[in-house]
């Protein structure tokens, strides 16, 4: 028989062990629940981000009618300076919100490029009814800059993930079958997200 002093030494080992087991379970169920969250903010971000490319049928429309160019530097410096002087609020470094929102416009750009080389070979558009592009879409794509930026910022574990690529490339692709995107807005959906995860 043990003596009593080597039982409640073993007694006091199994309760560590039990506590050092309760807390790594712990552990790995917040770990899985905040993985599944960050997932869950992307898929949100994805949805953003496809509504920002869903504007570029309008904006290539405006320019269309109005005969104005796709490339407008000036407008694009504008969105990125606004996006990363925002970035801080958002705890963001502001060279990924550069490069994020870089893509954004990027991505945007292949649809109005897509769009505008159509109508050249297939006749302009059925529609009559102007698009004013200052006025009408453009506070639109401000309010989403607002939204991309928050999500963005809910993303930030996600992105230091080495499967990062994977998990992006399967939220985008299953973004895109469940909306039932055309060719052209499910690769301008990749475009959009090709710096979303940290090199």
């Amino acid at each position: 028989m043990l003596p009593i002093v080597y039982l409640q030494a073993l007694l006091l080992n199994l309760r560590r062990l039990s506590y050092g087991l309760l807390t790594a379970i712990g552990l790995f169920g917040l770990s899985c629940h905040a993985a599944d969250d960050n997932k869950d903010t992307l898929a949100l971000l994805v949805h953003a981000s496809a509504q920002r490319l869903a504007l570029a049928d309008d904006v290539a429309l405006s320019k269309w009618q109005h005969a104005q160019a796709v490339e407008d530097k000036a407008r694009e410096h504008i969105v990125i300076a606004s996006a990363i002087t925002k970035a801080a609020a958002y705890h963001l470094n502001a060279e990924q919100v550069s490069y994020f929102f870089a893509d954004q416009i990027e991505a945007n750009k292949w649809v109005q490029y897509a769009l505008i080389a159509h109508w050249h070979r297939t006749g302009p558009p059925a529609t009559d009814t102007p698009i004013n592009l200052a006025k009408t879409i453009r506070p639109k794509l401000d309010a989403l800059q607002t939204q991309l930026l928050q999500l963005l910022a809910h993303t930030q574990t996600l992105r230091e993930r080495s499967d990062c690529p994977s998990i992006t490339a399967l939220a985008t692709d299953a973004y895109a079958k469940q909306q039932s995107l055309d060719a052209l807005h499910t690769m301008a959906l990749d475009r959009a997200f090709v710096h979303f995860c940290k090199k």
